[in-house]
This record gives C-alpha cells, sequence and structure tokens, in this order.
C-alpha cells in the first residue's frame, strides 16, 4: 500500500506546485474528500467487517448499525441457514414470500431525527502522538460505543468512555468546534420474516463496508489496490492542474475499472435457490412436486 504523503508529492510534482505550502494543504484536503468518495462506491476488500446482531426481544422497530456504514453486503441467520434480502422499507412485498430485511435513518427515543448529542464546545488536542479524548463541558452523559465525529473532519470514532474514543486522531487541534455522537445518517435494520413479520427470536451475521480512516500524516497507508485512479481524481479536482495535467473521464474510467478488478471480490453463496430464496432439492421422489 502506498503512502499518503508519496501521492501528495506526486500531484504537487505534476502540477509544478512543489513548493507551495497553501496548495500542499488543498491536496491533502481534496485526498480525504475523494479518498472517501472512491470507498462510498465500492466495497474494497479492507474496509469490509463482519458482526452480528441480537435481535431477540426486539421491539419491530430494529437495532442501530454501525454509523460508519457505507452499504451492507450480506444479512445471514448462520443458525438455520438463511440469508436475508436486501428490501427498500417503502417496496417491501409482504407476498414474495422470502426473508428480507431493511434499512431506514433511525430516531431517537423521543421519535425525533438527528444525532443522539451535538454541541459546538469541543475541544481537541492530538499533539504529535494523536489524541484518544476529547472536552466538552456540555457532554455529561455516558455514551459508550457509539460513534462520534469532530468538526468537519470526515472520520468516525468509536467512544470507549464518556469523553474517550478509538482508532487516535491526528488531526488539527479543534477548539470550540462540533462534535456529533452518532451522526444523524445512521441507520436501523429489520428483518423480516416470510409472511412480512419483524422477527424478534435471532442472531443474524451482518457483513458491510465501512469508511476508512482519514489520512493526515504522510505515512498513513492508502487503502486501495492501486492508487493511480485516487490520484488522477485529486488532479481533476485542482484548478491548478488543467493545463498542467488534465484527466480525462475515460483516463480516470480505466484506472478506476483497474482498481476495482484488482480487488478480490466478496463471494456469496451460489446455491440454486427458488423465489422464496430457498435452496432447490433435489431428492424429491416426485418431478412434478411444487417446488
Amino acid at each position: 500500500m502506498n503512502a499518503a504523503g508519496e501521492l501528495v508529492d506526486s500531484v504537487l510534482r505534476a502540477m509544478h506546485r512543489t513548493v507551495n505550502d497553501e496548495i500542499r494543504k488543498v491536496v491533502w484536503a481534496n485526498l480525504n474528500v475523494e479518498y472517501f468518495d472512491m470507498h462510498k462506491q465500492h466495497a474494497y476488500k479492507t474496509q469490509r467487517r463482519e458482526f452480528e446482531l441480537d435481535f431477540t426481544d426486539d421491539d419491530g422497530t430494529g437495532l442501530w448499525l454501525p454509523s460508519d456504514n457505507y452499504g451492507i453486503l450480506s444479512v445471514w441467520d448462520n443458525d438455520n441457514q438463511i440469508e436475508f434480502l436486501p428490501r427498500d422499507e417503502a417496496s417491501v412485498d409482504y407476498q414474495d414470500g422470502g426473508y428480507r430485511y431493511y434499512t431506514y435513518i433511525g430516531k431517537d427515543d423521543d421519535d425525533e431525527e438527528g444525532p443522539l448529542f451535538f454541541s459546538s464546545d469541543m475541544t481537541i488536542e492530538p499533539g504529535d502522538d494523536g489524541a484518544t479524548t476529547f472536552t466538552c463541558t456540555a457532554l455529561t452523559a455516558d455514551h459508550t460505543g457509539e460513534y462520534v465525529q469532530f468538526g468537519q473532519e470526515p472520520g468516525f470514532y468509536v467512544l470507549t468512555a464518556a469523553k474517550a474514543f478509538k482508532p487516535r486522531y491526528y488531526g488539527p487541534s479543534l477548539t470550540g468546534k462540533d462534535i456529533i455522537i452518532r451522526p444523524a445518517t445512521t441507520e436501523r435494520m429489520v428483518i423480516l420474516d416470510a409472511s412480512g413479520e419483524a422477527l424478534d427470536d435471532r442472531t443474524v451475521s451482518v457483513w458491510y463496508w465501512k469508511a476508512p480512516r482519514t489520512l493526515y500524516r504522510e505515512s498513513d497507508r492508502i487503502c486501495l489496490p492501486s492508487v493511480k485512479a485516487l490520484e488522477l481524481r485529486v488532479l481533476r479536482s485542482m484548478p491548478e492542474a488543467k493545463e498542467r495535467r488534465p484527466v480525462s473521464e475515460r483516463e480516470l474510467a480505466n484506472e478506476i475499472a483497474k482498481c476495482i478488478d484488482m480487488d478480490p471480490e466478496f463471494q456469496k453463496r451460489r446455491d440454486p435457490r427458488d423465489v422464496g430464496n430457498q435452496k432447490f432439492r433435489f431428492n424429491s421422489k416426485s418431478y412434478y412436486e411444487t417446488r
């Protein structure tokens, strides 16, 4: 994996701006914008994760998904070998006969949309070794386990205590800035049985892909099979590059395709299945039996 500093230097050389500190800051900012956007568009292997959701005694409103979730790859009940298929909440067909799931933007306990907590008095000082704590006078509750974001920084962090988190934050110092716990874009998941009823009696395994870590340090590794597409995207975002290093749509599309081709595909079970997503059984005594 290439280091972020190498890509930044390459972009600056292409623009003939290697000694311009202001342009360097813009390149770093655009690098993260394009980096996060690329990860939203494809589930690269480095960002795939599995976790379990215990729906036992769920009240039908579903369970919270991780706030850094960029998309669901599969949902399985491993005990019963049942795959839940994705549906949009508004298009659930209660006559299609299969096990399904849907996600939706969640609400808090007061049925209000928005983050779990928001304040504008957060301060964080990373220093050379990064930060794992912050200060915020308005925050008096402990939301351990929830995801948090700082200011305008794109990364997601997990609270390990009331005002402690992981992984380490290496971004700029922030004083009197916004803090967002469980961002408003966080979704909930509901699983349905074949008759369309919400299930509350099992645990499922969820594979999803997550947002990457923000690139702050020159040594930070870029979690992509190839960095050429990302470099081209950053060049295209810089007006200063249009004259010396223009980027065509064809060149960019070719490099993105190469990057995706180099990434291992997420393999799902491919057994023959009927319209209800149940496996075909070939041990029946009658070839004309209803399948």
